[in-house]
């Protein structure tokens, strides 16, 4: 994906570490679980690929909230400060 030899991204390695804190702070900060239906059940999701090279699966749905009232609030800010 970035490439090898003299040919490789020099931004791969902030690329990296960036994807890992925006990773980190979606964990700290959320509750992310299978989604609902309309009688309140689990929804399992169906697992599938569309490209056989990068596995990149298909969307699927799923609950995301915030653990708390700070955590909104920090997302938030961090939103803001993004803008």
């Amino acid at each position: 994906m970035f490439g090898f030899g003299r040919r490789r991204c020099p931004g791969m390695h902030l690329i990296e570490q960036s994807l890992w804190i925006v990773m980190a702070s979606m964990v700290a900060t959320l509750d992310i679980s299978k989604a609902r239906d309309a009688a309140g059940c689990e929804v399992e999701p169906e697992v599938q690929f569309d490209n056989p090279v990068f596995r990149t699966p298909r969307p699927f749905r799923c609950d995301i909230r915030p653990r708390s009232e700070q955590a909104l609030r920090l997302v938030r800010q961090a939103a803001d400060a993004a803008a």
